[in-house]
């Protein structure tokens, strides 16, 4: 962390947190010195790796596809600072596999996660934040919703309802103050990514311009710009962060 670091002191509702891209936001934003209020799903040993690595945060479990859980991330929020000053969705879920094989529970289930626990957190934040007239709201997409890989059709279709939603609520909140934006990451090196990494990486690095894949860290950094001064006048983008990826339709 740096003194001169403009998000020092602020406050920060980052969800799926506990591993991947979201603790790399979490990280990057507690290096920089702003109070966190961090969602994580289950108990585990990258959550606790990720809480010892981060400081001054509050830490709330719970599943975003129950409205409660957002309700209680902006509660310890206020309840604690007093105020929001940036919301990342990050938390989301995956699934692999043809369309026309698909159980209604796993529909149900990336519908839920992707789509509702989406839809209450920036309702339940972008209330507050309009009122306070302040703020930046980022969104985690895919470079899926742009590009839909084959055999990942719903989970693209749940990313692109994201993009439209942060479209949406930046047309809402501009005029008071708050700004809405996406970042849409191409293949990245996570946990969710890797049993499919270890089958198939050279492929997948073959159909992106600069043959290989982000960094959990590289998305983070375009999430801290977004949330930035340097991007005060960016609102409604989707931000790609895929590396120039060729795969897909």
């Amino acid at each position: 962390m740096t003194e001169k670091s403009e998000f020092n002191g602020s406050v920060a509702i980052i969800t799926g947190a506990s591993r991947g891209i979201g603790a790399a936001i979490a990280r990057a934003f507690s290096e920089n010195g702003a109070n966190l209020v961090l969602g994580y799903l289950n108990e585990s040993e990258e959550q606790k790796t990720t809480a010892a690595s981060i400081n001054n945060a509050i830490w709330i479990q719970g599943n975003t596809s129950d409205i409660e859980t957002s309700k209680k991330l902006c509660n310890a929020a206020i309840e604690r600072w007093g105020r929001i000053d940036i919301v990342v969705a990050n938390a989301g879920i995956s699934h692999f596999g043809k369309l026309i094989k698909m159980s209604d529970e796993d529909f149900d289930n990336i519908i839920k996660i992707n789509q509702y626990g989406v839809f209450y957190l920036l309702k339940e934040c972008g209330r507050i934040m309009k009122k306070s007239r302040h703020g930046s709201i980022v969104t985690i997409s895919s470079s899926a919703a742009s590009k839909t890989p084959k055999m990942m059709a719903v989970y693209a279709a749940t990313k692109a309802f994201i993009e439209a939603l942060t479209r949406g609520l930046a047309l809402e909140l501009g005029e008071y103050g708050v700004r809405v934006n996406s970042v849409a990451p191409g293949v990245t090196d996570t946990e969710m990514n890797r049993v499919m990494l270890s089958t198939s990486r050279k492929m997948v690095e073959d159909g992106i311009s600069v043959k290989r894949i982000a960094t959990p860290e590289e998305i983070a950094h375009a999430v801290l710009f977004l949330c930035s001064n340097k991007s005060s006048f960016i609102n409604g983008h989707i931000l790609k962060v895929d590396g120039g990826s060729t795969q897909g339709l």
